[in-house]
């Protein structure tokens, strides 16, 4: 898999959260915003023993660049044509890091033991994170005046029993 490594990956659109594709693990709010994910799948498992340790060499390259796994499954199914048999879904902070991760000689190492299993290997932009509206509807505005009627309410409340409590 040498220099045509960025490509589009048409069965990610639409799956987004508030940072594409929600990392388990990570808060959805956080600061971190995820630019580039990787996919990997692989179309022929010549040697499913060997699963593990390619498995295992793929993680294994992943820190160093900031690479998550955020998807290993070993029987995808299909919605339309034939899937894969085993899909990886690697999420990278930023391009740079995904480059550089592809780049690197641990990468190189698996991919060459990757295409011995039929593996495809391209890397997708993340969508940009969506910002939160600003104007909220009025139901919601309802619903916060309401919510402060009642909390108001209570509080007058509160001072009435320790005004009555002052005097015992």
């Amino acid at each position: 898999m040498g220099g045509g490594f960025h490509g589009a990956y048409g069965g990610l659109h639409g799956v987004y959260g508030h940072h594409g594709l929600h990392v388990p693990g990570e808060r959805r709010r956080s600061a971190i915003a995820i630019s580039t994910y990787a996919a990997i799948e692989m179309t022929t498992a010549t040697d499913a023993a060997a699963l593990p340790g390619l498995t295992t060499k793929l993680t294994d390259s992943l820190p160093a660049f900031n690479g998550r796994l955020v998807s290993h499954d070993t029987s995808p199914s299909a919605v339309d044509g034939v899937p894969p048999t085993t899909f990886f879904l690697i999420a990278f902070n930023t391009t740079q890091e995904a480059d550089g991760w592809r780049a690197s000689q641990p990468f190189k190492d698996f991919e060459a033991e990757a295409q011995k299993a039929g593996a495809r290997i391209f890397t997708v932009n993340a969508l940009p994170v969506m910002q939160e509206p600003t104007q909220t509807s009025a139901a919601r505005r309802e619903e916060d005046r309401a919510y402060h009627k009642l909390i108001n309410s209570g509080d007058h409340t509160l001072k009435k029993i320790q005004d009555i409590c002052r005097g015992c």
